[in-house]
């Protein structure tokens, strides 16, 4: 994940420019990362067992109005689908998931 930011920020610093798009892209890794963060932290001192997923990983879909985008309905059944399938295969961690982050 921090390869990733690197690889954007040196591109940004490049090209010297943002887009809303970007600026999205960008603005996730604090989110992505504080996920892991979490979950580790719950693992490794709380003692419980946790896995952090990106809500992305699970379905969330949004608009492509980027800095504004709005939750596409598709989501909700899509994650729903995926949540179910963690469990049916015996992952009963505890999912750490990101927040309005989607593609």
């Amino acid at each position: 994940l921090l390869d990733e930011l690197q690889k954007l920020l040196t591109g940004i610093s490049l090209i010297k420019e943002l887009s809303p798009k970007t600026r999205d892209y960008l603005v996730s890794f604090g989110e992505r990362m504080s996920v892991r963060v979490f979950a580790r932290y719950m693992n490794d001192k709380v003692g419980v067992p946790a896995v952090f997923i990106d809500a992305f990983d699970l379905g969330m879909r949004t608009t492509d109005d980027y800095m504004n985008a709005e939750v596409d309905p598709v989501t909700y059944p899509l994650i729903k689908k995926n949540m179910e399938e963690r469990r049916a295969s015996g992952d009963m961690r505890l999912p750490v998931v990101t927040g309005f982050i989607g593609k």
